[in-house]
């Protein structure tokens, strides 16, 4: 039995060796400098090209070929220090963002139009001052979202 377990480990760590290899072959290649810093990433689920990056301090940006390059997604965000981020996995036109509470406006903003535009929606949250940490959606309804604040977690239906 202990001869087995001997080799049974020594199996384990030849496979971890091999993986460990694979890993240290990926090198990281910084894109979208200017940025600021980047507090949330998110992959459309049903395309992979299509990623957003929440910056905090230049809102939201949106790449469309797989992060090479980035555009601001900004049009109706009043408060660019954005924290938190989730995509909708049923429909990834939906997109909520939750920013800190510096500066005005503060809260949860939602776009339909996957990014393009955004509205803030802090219907249901009774915090008088808001601050996001992290937002998740619910999987099969888009119009009930979760959210964490910086003193406890809340959830809307917009």
């Amino acid at each position: 039995m202990k001869r087995r377990h001997n080799i049974l480990l020594l199996v384990a760590c030849c496979v971890l060796s091999v993986v460990g290899v694979q890993f240290a072959l990926a090198q990281w290649v910084q894109v979208g400098s200017g940025m600021g810093q980047i507090w949330n990433i998110q992959i459309n689920p049903t395309n992979q090209q299509i990623m957003y990056a929440a910056s905090n301090t230049l809102g939201i940006y949106k790449s469309t070929d797989g992060g090479n390059t980035w555009a601001p997604s900004i049009s109706g965000l009043l408060n660019l220090t954005v924290q938190a981020m989730a995509i909708s996995g049923s429909n990834p036109n939906i997109l909520f963002c939750g920013t800190t509470q510096t500066g005005a406006s503060n809260g949860v903003y939602k776009s339909t139009d996957a990014g393009a535009t955004w509205t803030l929606s802090n219907t249901g949250i009774t915090e008088a001052s808001i601050a996001i940490s992290a937002i998740a959606i619910d999987p099969t309804n888009p119009n009930t979202v979760y959210i964490t604040i910086f003193d406890g977690v809340t959830n809307a239906t917009t």
